[in-house]
């Protein structure tokens, strides 16, 4: 039985209910039903069947729902506010314009395809829910729905962050009351944005791919052209464009001295920062390649 059970009366689920106060609806089926217009206030829903059931324009209120069947269920604009929802099924459910604002899963997820247009428009909201789903979805071993609830909860993150820095509500005025909150709220935007772009916060190898181009064939190459007097070939010769690409991309993988070039000077050094790169860049990729493989 719920351990939620003890704080309400039992009584039955049935269409024409048009809501109830702390009561406790279980081990009960309403499949293939309909609950229009209702509001229901700290109730327990427990081991209750909603098989292609139709919830329309119901509000749950600091409900609990405890290993409940939502397979093709379909739910449109209802409120689920500071409810929870503890190792439920959910199998291809409709979710059409939905609130689930500050509500909570544990062992279990509706599929991200299916919430996404239901998520909180509050920035802080939607990160703590998709956080939370993130998390409930890792739990399963769903890498794929797991993945998808973390990167919403980052944007959703940085949206607050920004929105934090400007400070045009009063909501923001009041969290972030000073100059000095709203700075690090931007410091913290600016570092999720830059970890997004180096390697996609661990979620996205083309990311990190892409900032080993940059630093190979862009960054590292721009810097050593302008160094380019300090690298001498073989012959004695000031070394050519190519042998520039050449060297940042054996700098990259700490092993410069295959070019056989002589590097001097301030280009020393730019060899030496790019292969501390090269460095931080492996060190991203062995973390990416071991979450990717942990994950499945």
């Amino acid at each position: 039985m719920s351990i939620y059970a003890t704080r309400a009366g039992t009584e039955s689920l049935s269409q024409e209910l048009t809501g109830a106060d702390d009561r406790l609806f279980i081990n009960q089926r309403f499949d293939g039903r309909t609950l229009h217009e209702g509001t229901y206030t700290y109730c327990t829903f427990a081991n209750v069947s909603f098989l292609r059931s139709r919830l329309e324009n119901v509000r749950f209120t600091g409900c609990v729902f405890e290993g409940c069947y939502f397979r093709g269920t379909t739910l449109t604009e209802c409120t689920f506010s500071a409810s929870r929802f503890i190792d439920c099924y959910f199998v291809r459910p409709i979710i059409v314009a939905c609130d689930f604002r500050n509500t909570r899963f544990k062992d279990c997820y509706p599929p991200y395809s299916q919430l996404e247009e239901s998520l909180p428009g509050e920035p802080n909201l939607r990160a703590a829910l998709t956080s939370n789903l993130a998390l409930a979805a890792e739990s399963a071993g769903d890498a794929s729905e797991a993945r998808k609830y973390l990167l919403e909860s980052i944007r959703a993150d940085e949206q607050y962050l920004l929105a934090a820095f400007h400070a045009q509500t009063d909501y923001y005025r009041s969290h972030f009351p000073n100059s000095l909150d709203r700075i690090f709220a931007l410091l913290r935007f600016g570092w999720s944005r830059a970890n997004g772009f180096v390697w996609g916060h661990g979620e996205r190898g083309i990311a990190l791919l892409r900032t080993v181009l940059i630093v190979v064939l862009v960054l590292w190459p721009g810097l050593l052209l302008i160094a380019r007097p300090d690298i001498i070939d073989s012959a004695g010769h000031q070394a050519a464009v190519a042998d520039i690409f050449w060297l940042s991309a054996a700098s990259l993988i700490g092993n410069s001295a295959v070019t056989g070039l002589n590097v001097g000077g301030v280009a020393r050094a730019m060899v030496i920062s790019e292969q501390a790169v090269g460095l931080l860049l492996f060190g991203l990729f062995v973390t990416y390649v071991y979450r990717y493989v942990t994950r499945r």
